[in-house]
């Protein structure tokens, strides 16, 4: 009788065990789901940001403006390199890892059409360490971007004279991915004190990239900081921004 009461309650045991490992593996597939629609959610966030209305109509109405002035050459180029930049978001937006190169190559197109409609307001310094491989080298897709965004629109096309952008781009010893984006703009204070005067106005959504930054961490695909420094003189006057990103694939 005992030996009989012993196995029941085993066989009861390893049922419940059982239903308690289903049980997780269903909240861990559930979890899994919610991560991956998060993911994908901030991804298309990410692409609105970049494919905003103003940045649209923006490029449509300088293409509309070359036609005007009978600049077939300017209209063509224009037009030609912004269907590619749509193409290119519009493909990166469909993963969760690119490769470095494929970033600098969306990043140089929309640095080249923003120099072309804010007629060379400011001049690029690109800085690539040549004993990084850009050919092996993993990146969130889509990243970047929005922070040169940041700097052009809100930093350097409100000075009054010829600005400067850098882009300086590494790799420490650790396999962490330095990236750095500097200006020599009005700085974020300025900025802010000009944009609140502008209705309608939306900046890039600073919130949705740190829980972006957060998921791919919880996904263990990347592990990234991002930092904001305002430059400033001996006067203690705004000099412009640094942001520097950290990567590192997990």
């Amino acid at each position: 009788m005992t030996i009989f009461i012993i196995s029941v309650l085993g066989i009861i045991i390893y049922y419940r065990i059982k239903l308690k490992w289903k049980e997780e593996e269903g909240e861990r597939e559930l979890e899994r789901v919610i991560l991956d629609s998060r993911i994908s959610k901030l991804r298309l966030e990410n692409l609105r940001s970049q494919m905003n209305p103003h940045f649209i109509f923006n490029s449509l109405g300088a293409i509309q403006d070359y036609v005007m002035k009978n600049e077939k050459y300017l209209a063509s180029d224009y037009l030609v390199k912004f269907s590619r930049l749509i193409r290119m978001y519009l493909n990166h937006s469909r993963v969760n890892v690119i490769l470095l190169k494929e970033e600098l190559s969306s990043l140089e197109i929309y640095i080249s059409l923003e120099q072309l409609r804010f007629e060379n307001k400011f001049k690029v310094h690109f800085l690539v360490d040549k004993n990084i491989n850009k050919d092996q080298i993993e990146v969130p897709p889509l990243f970047i971007q929005p922070f040169v965004e940041n700097a052009i629109k809100h930093g350097l096309v409100h000075k009054k004279d010829r600005g400067n952008l850098w882009i300086t781009i590494e790799e420490n010893i650790n396999k962490v991915l330095i990236i750095t984006i500097k200006d020599d703009g009005v700085g974020r204070k300025k900025s802010s004190e000009i944009n609140k005067k502008r209705k309608g106005h939306k900046s890039f959504a600073v919130n949705a990239t740190q829980e972006r930054v957060s998921l791919y961490k919880k996904e263990k695909l990347f592990d990234i900081s991002v930092d904001f420094t305002d430059k400033v003189d001996e006067n203690n006057n705004a000099t412009g921004t640094i942001v520097t990103l950290k990567i590192k694939r997990i």
